[in-house]
This record gives structure tokens, sequence and C-alpha cells, in this order.
């Protein structure tokens, strides 16, 4: 799964809850980047160079944002904020393309309920927050099945199951 241009992205985090612990924030930053160079591969338009910036926070950071940014006052699992494109003639500067921020509780909560442990479901969410700040959505069905596709397709290169097989099933 890795790819030898990988050096050239790049994934910051940012831990502002101690819930996550160590070692977890560690295996998240691995499956990041991992996830980040498999996408990289597939995606056509991938910008390269390129980083972005996980933060992993917890159900009150990110309420407040979600009530800031999506007029909900409740926390969500993960949100993502996509970074302005550098122009054309900047292709050779480092792309951000964004922050991708996930709350510990939230996923936590959600990984009980689907029974799976919780660097699984958060490396769905990361997937998820990714696809976002590459331009992809969920607003109608066709956006949603290009975008489950590639989470599950990701997820299967870490022998993950289908979440949305799991979901089907409660």
């Amino acid at each position: 799964m890795s790819d030898p241009r990988s050096s050239a992205l790049v994934v910051h985090v940012m831990c502002e809850s101690s819930r996550w612990g160590a070692a977890l924030q560690q295996r998240l930053q691995d499956h990041a980047i991992q996830a980040y160079a498999y996408l990289h591969t597939q995606l056509a338009d991938f910008p390269h160079p390129s980083q972005f910036t996980l933060v992993l926070t917890d159900d009150t950071s990110i309420c407040t944002l979600n009530a800031d940014w999506r007029d909900k006052d409740q926390p969500t699992n993960v949100l993502a904020f996509p970074a302005a494109p550098l122009p054309a003639s900047f292709r050779h500067v480092t792309q951000t393309l964004g922050e991708v921020i996930i709350a510990f509780e939230t996923a936590a909560r959600e990984a009980q309920a689907l029974h799976l442990d919780i660097t699984e479901h958060t490396t769905h969410l990361i997937i998820h927050g990714l696809l976002h700040l590459l331009g992809h959505d969920h607003l109608n069905n066709s956006e949603r099945h290009i975008m489950e596709l590639w989470e599950t397709l990701t997820l299967a290169e870490f022998s993950y199951h289908n979440p949305y097989e799991l979901e089907s099933h409660e």
C-alpha cells in the first residue's frame, strides 16, 4: 500500500483530549498516512505535494465547532474544514488540504454500537473527512455512493469491515 511519493504527503496530528492516549494517537496517525497514500494513488486530481491536519478532540470542542459552523448545537463524530486551493502556478508548493476533526466520545460510542474497536472506526472517520477535504460530498445519492465506495475501498486496504454493511445489520 505504500507509495514512494507518499513522503510528500504529510499528516499533522494535534491532540486536544487526553482520552485519545499516546498509543492510539500513533496508530491513527499511521493509518491516516496509509489511507492518504492509498487515495493519492487512486484519485487522479489529488494535489501533490500536500498535507492535512488531524485534530483529535472531545465532544465539548466539536459541539462548539458544529454550532458555530453548521448551526447544530450538538456533538458530531467528524468535521472537515477544507483549505482554499492554491492557484495552478503554485503546484510545486505543498498544498494544505485542511483539517479533519474527530470527537473521542462520539467516535467511541459509535464504535461500541457497531462492535468495532476505536481504531477501526476512527480510521473510517479519518477517511471520510479526508474525502471531504478532497472535494467529495454526500448531498445526494450519487455523491453518497461514490464517497462510500472510496471509504470502503480504502478501509479494505486495512482489512477493515465495510461500515455500511455493519450499519444495515443493526
